[in-house]
């Protein structure tokens, strides 16, 4: 029977790995790390790439993955304060990619973000 993962947790854990190396960690260090299959976290890989969280970097035959610069673990609801203000700073000082990061990383933390933008 297949093992599944909640995608959630493995995001969360791959960002923490990740934002703890300055060097970038290999798709096969990664899966030992989390004790993911590594075709299963290559898969996963490729989706947080395809979403921008995450970004790859081929170093001869190795490719090392790295977190995408602005990309945090937020904790709702205790970061709902501070969100509020990044959001309107960014709105404000008409900052397109600072929104769309700021909404990137709160969408990656699940938070309800029609909520963060009407209150």
């Amino acid at each position: 029977m297949a093992r599944g993962y909640d995608v959630t947790e493995v995001k969360f854990r791959l960002i923490k790995l990740l934002r703890d190396s300055k060097t970038g960690i290999s798709g096969v260090e990664i899966s030992k790390r989390l004790g993911i299959n590594r075709v299963t976290m290559a898969k996963y890989l490729n989706i947080f790439s395809a979403e921008q969280i995450i970004s790859e970097k081929s170093i001869g035959n190795v490719n090392l993955w790295f977190v995408q610069d602005g990309i945090e673990q937020l904790q709702f609801p205790d970061d709902y304060l501070r969100i509020q203000e990044q959001y309107i700073n960014h709105v404000s000082k008409c900052s397109e990619s600072g929104v769309n990061n700021l909404v990137r990383n709160c969408l990656n933390s699940e938070v309800n973000v029609t909520r963060l933008m009407t209150e």
